[in-house]
């Protein structure tokens, strides 16, 4: 008896465990969508800036925007062509960028003069 129920609190732990771990998951999924969301609307401002002055802004005051105070998005030109946008999600400089030359989003540590190398690399 003693068994059956030492097996039954262990299933049930391990269950307990399954269960956070997949919903903190999903919680990850929805932030990140959301990342993307946020991310694609000043994007797309920034892409009709450069269509309509055939130039990038120098920065998101040029798109009628104050410059966010929370987590972003931020933009940031690195030359004539390329800029990133970037979330600040994390302590430890944790980010989200997008890379306007490879038109994706990754994840990484903000590193100021890396990012910028990264951005430059993958338009050349």
């Amino acid at each position: 008896m003693k068994k059956r129920n030492f097996i039954n609190i262990c299933l049930l732990i391990i269950f307990l465990l399954i269960s956070v771990l997949t919903a903190f998951r999903m919680l990850q999924k929805i932030e990140d969508c959301d990342y993307r969301q946020r991310g694609a609307l000043l994007i797309n401002k920034i892409e009709m800036f450069r269509q309509i002055k055939k130039q990038l802004p120098e920065n998101v005051r040029e798109l009628g925007l104050d410059e966010p105070m929370d987590q972003g998005p931020y933009y940031k030109k690195i030359d004539s062509v390329n800029y990133i946008v970037f979330f600040n999600i994390g302590f430890d400089h944790e980010v989200k960028i997008y890379f306007s030359n490879k038109k994706e989003w990754e994840n990484g540590v903000l590193e100021g003069e890396t990012n910028e190398a990264r951005a430059k690399k993958g338009s050349g």
